[in-house]
């Protein structure tokens, strides 16, 4: 917290939490922002329903009556570094950074207690890149980070078992960014970074490399998803989209984006995929052409903060909607199923709850300055990223916001 000057508490505050009933004792309501930071920071948990990180807590926010509750991180965490939502939805995810190593926990989506720890001894990295179940929530891959990029399948049906794992470092340093598991076949398994893409087999209780049909140079392919028909859309940093099927090479979608802005992220649904980058999305859907597999559909753009990259999405259970964090650490909202309606020139994003506090050009999001009115529900705040927000704790909005020049 920061505080302006040393506040004359009231009567009833005690710092002597001995002496404070239940009435008295202050509780958590509300929380106001987004860690940008984290990797795949946005998901549905059922409709209406999402998980993203703000502080350091897990936020469940329920859009229909603006509540939320928190999963705090545990005691030795240093930050989160990526989430994830088991495909049944019972189970949330959560990686933590440590001193020692990265480690995950495992929570009922219910009752937000934590089920199960995911903690490997031989991972050199403090945090955990990325996270993601099986199709059938009986295992759980987890990504390291530098130095190792240590991948381990873990079976977390019953008890926490490590069923292999392999260090993905190179002598180059290259950085790997995801591992996935393909929805139809648990056992193959993509992994892409810098330079990197590798599929694997899990036979006999280990990694085995599959060789990959293609003649490409290497590329920086900033991230992947499985697509049906064991097909799965790489996205390169030139805005190429690849479909590989079957450990094959198949195409780059001649309707991929051409202006070299990087794709930041890519999530598939019923119809097709979506494509997340600067200022907005893509949508794919499914092509006659069997050479060409998926077509552009409409490009949308979010009017109101064109240059943002979005990092990352989700599409809720209905299909509906479509939940997108950006670089600038926002969250947006578009109607995914009434595309066909929905006018590319228009703006078609709203924000999730409010315009939070941003990294700013300095790209550091830190709150520089607040206070509380005496008699209205307001907070005001001020940031790096030059703005001056004022917040409503009780309907829990932003009313006004101003951005300086300085």
């Amino acid at each position: 917290q920061y505080l302006p000057h040393q506040p004359r508490l009231p009567s009833w505050f005690s710092t002597d939490s001995s002496n404070m009933s239940d009435s008295q004792t202050l509780k958590f309501q509300h929380i106001f922002g987004l860690q940008g930071a984290v990797k795949n920071n946005v998901h549905f948990v059922e409709e209406g329903v999402i998980i993203y990180p703000s502080g350091a807590s897990t936020v469940v926010y329920r859009s229909d009556t603006r509540e939320m509750d928190l999963i705090p991180t545990t005691s030795d965490a240093l930050s989160i570094s990526s989430l994830c939502v088991s495909p049944n939805r019972r189970f949330i995810a959560v990686a933590e950074s440590t001193t020692e190593r990265g480690i995950v926990n495992i929570y009922d989506a219910n009752t937000f207690r934590r089920r199960k720890m995911l903690n490997l001894p031989e991972l050199e990295s403090k945090t955990i890149n990325h996270i993601v179940f099986s199709a059938d929530t009986k295992q759980c891959l987890t990504l390291g980070g530098a130095p190792d990029y240590m991948m381990c399948l873990w079976n977390v049906e019953k008890a926490v078992k490590v069923i292999t794992s392999l260090s993905l470092a190179s002598p180059n340093g290259a950085e790997v960014y995801k591992a996935t598991f393909c929805p139809a076949d648990p056992s193959v398994i993509c992994v892409t970074g810098a330079g990197v893409l590798r599929f694997f087999r899990v036979l006999e209780g280990g990694f085995r490399p599959v060789t990959l049909n293609i003649k490409r140079e290497p590329q920086d392919y900033t991230c992947q998803a499985w697509l049906p028909e064991d097909r799965v859309v790489i996205a390169a940093d030139s805005g190429e989209l690849l479909i590989i099927e079957n450990f094959e090479f198949k195409c780059v979608l001649s309707s991929s984006p051409t202006d070299g802005k990087r794709v930041g992220c890519i999530v598939a649904f019923s119809k097709g995929f979506v494509v997340g980058g600067t200022g907005g999305i893509r949508i794919y859907e499914k092509s006659d052409d069997s050479r060409e597999f998926y077509k552009l559909g409409k490009i949308f753009q979010i009017k109101t903060n064109p240059s943002c990259v979005i990092t990352s999405m989700s599409v809720s259970p209905s299909e509906d909607v479509l939940l997108c964090s950006t670089s600038d650490h926002q969250l947006y909202t578009f109607s995914l199923s009434n595309t066909d309606i929905l006018k590319e020139d228009a703006n078609n994003f709203d924000v999730l709850m409010a315009p939070f506090h941003g990294p700013g050009e300095s790209q550091s999001p830190k709150i520089t300055g607040l206070d509380t009115c005496i008699w209205k529900p307001l907070v005001v705040s001020c940031g790096l990223d030059r703005s001056v927000r004022v917040w409503n704790y009780v309907e829990k909005t932003m009313e006004l916001m101003k951005v300086f020049d300085e």
